[in-house]
């Protein structure tokens, strides 16, 4: 029982380890490369502009309590809530949701790394945890970014009426 859980802290510990490193990698990234319209960050069909999260995941429920990063280490642009519908704020947040999105996405793809020091078994449930762990944040970031594009478009359209 003391190598189960000598070897679940080891992992604990790396899983924090490699999170923070990555999260400090994605806070690094300048943001001009983080485009929303790039092919990884664009509306998939069958997301609905983000609608699919809401009908099947009840996203709305649950998307507000996770803890993240920038929260508990007050690092990096607050996603928690919208503190300004000013144009130039609604856009570093669109960007900000790419950030978030590829930081996780790099996680998921750096689990394997859990093969290096263990077992086929704990490799296979850290990897699994590195996916588990962190699909709800590509969710949150999928399903939020439609809704701050179209908010964006509506302030554009409204500074910017079409003359008739």
């Amino acid at each position: 029982m003391k190598v189960f859980f000598d070897h679940l802290l080891e992992n604990a510990i790396m899983f924090a380890l490699i999170g923070l490193f990555m999260t400090i990698v994605g806070l690094l990234i300048p943001s001009r490369w983080l485009k929303p319209q790039a092919w990884i960050y664009r509306p998939r069909a069958f997301e609905e502009e983000g609608a699919f999260y809401q009908k099947h995941f009840a996203i709305v429920k649950w998307k507000d309590v996770m803890p993240t990063a920038t929260k508990l280490l007050h690092l990096g642009f607050s996603k928690g809530s919208l503190r300004s519908l000013s144009p130039e704020y609604l856009q570093t947040f669109i960007v900000e949701t790419c950030r978030a999105e590829l930081t996780h996405l790099m996680l998921i793809l750096l689990s394997p790394l859990f093969y290096l020091w263990n077992t086929p078994g704990w490799g296979t449930a850290m990897m699994l945890c590195g996916i588990l762990g962190n699909v709800p944040y590509i969710m949150i970031q999928r399903y939020n970014r439609p809704r701050f594009m179209r908010m964006l478009a509506h302030l554009h359209r409204l500074a910017h009426p079409a003359k008739k």
